[in-house]
């Protein structure tokens, strides 16, 4: 990965946000860690064979630099619990380990256990709105999950496991104008437990698509899914001649078309296709995706057509 300092940042604040080539203390090798694991078999590949041309600038990893901050604030907040007259020896945290599954080991790091409950905790630095549109549970609840796979193979007893969600952008004026917008900028979450035998399976067919994936050449590579693109879906806006905002947003280009026909006055049905949003803001790999420029060729043909 290349570093690039766009915006002229002081150098010990672009060694801070690029931090490169540290390793953290007791880092455990592993095969792919769990967020990789999670994640698109393709990004993955196309970042470790295009590493050495990747660029990334310095400033666009403030939120990252954030979040490893609240996380060593709160690892050192549990040695203060002596004080507070709570056993310091009842918490593990910042453990780094790593399970075998299918000869492929799985780095982890988990950020609190308490033995005494048996829970897990997990931070998380996010948005607010990543909440209020739900886009961020399911992979939290799977990552939880896998946490407390992990941590029962180590021999400890897993009873529940809770996020703790740190709004970066939470408004308190958003808060008291839209009840569904989180009311506090911290939000606790707990997350659901599934059967120990069922994750083991998710894990294990995690790890063959990673692992099949990596036989491929990069025009083979097997498609993001929609989830993994962050793909929202097509819409059909219901719209004045007037112009300004869609009386309705429709699922489907029937519902849109009644809708339209009953609101009168020339009310008409404007498509608005499905976007891709992490390839086309986000994605550190879309220059090198065969998928990315198949889809953007197939787009074009169909605004053409």
């Amino acid at each position: 990965m290349i570093y690039t300092n766009n915006h002229k940042l002081p150098s010990i604040v672009f060694n801070a946000l690029t931090n490169r080539g540290k390793m953290p203390d007791g880092y455990v090798k592993s095969d792919i860690s769990v967020s990789a694991l999670m994640d698109s078999p393709q990004v993955r590949i196309l970042r470790k064979r295009h590493k050495d041309m990747l660029q990334e600038d310095a400033m666009d990893r403030v939120w990252a630099l954030l979040g490893e901050s609240v996380h060593n604030i709160m690892e050192a907040s549990v040695q203060l619990n002596t004080e507070l007259g709570i056993d310091p020896n009842d918490f593990i945290a910042e453990v780094l380990g790593a399970m075998v599954v299918n000869n492929w080991r799985i780095g982890y790091k988990l950020d609190l256990f308490q033995k005494s409950t048996g829970w897990i905790w997990d931070y998380k630095v996010t948005s607010a709105w990543s909440l209020v549109f739900d886009r961020s549970r399911i992979s939290w609840l799977k990552q939880t999950n896998y946490y407390a796979e992990f941590y029962r193979s180590e021999g400890h007893e897993v009873k529940g496991a809770s996020i703790v969600a740190i709004l970066k952008d939470w408004s308190k004026k958003d808060a008291l104008r839209n009840r569904d917008y989180p009311q506090t900028p911290i939000v606790v979450l707990p997350m659901t437990l599934y059967d120990p035998q069922g994750i083991k399976e998710s894990l294990f067919q995690q790890v063959v698509r990673h692992q099949q994936a990596d036989q491929f050449t990069d025009p083979e590579l097997p498609d993001c899914t929609p989830e993994e693109q962050w793909r929202n879906p097509t819409k059909y806006a219901v719209m004045r001649p007037s112009g300004g905002r869609s009386l309705k947003n429709c699922d489907t280009i029937e519902e849109a078309r009644v809708y339209a026909n009953n609101a009168g006055n020339g009310a008409y049905v404007e498509t608005r296709p499905s976007k891709p949003t992490r390839c086309e803001e986000y994605c550190p790999v879309r220059d090198f995706c065969h998928q990315r420029k198949r889809e953007y060729a197939e787009s074009q043909i169909k605004t053409i057509a």
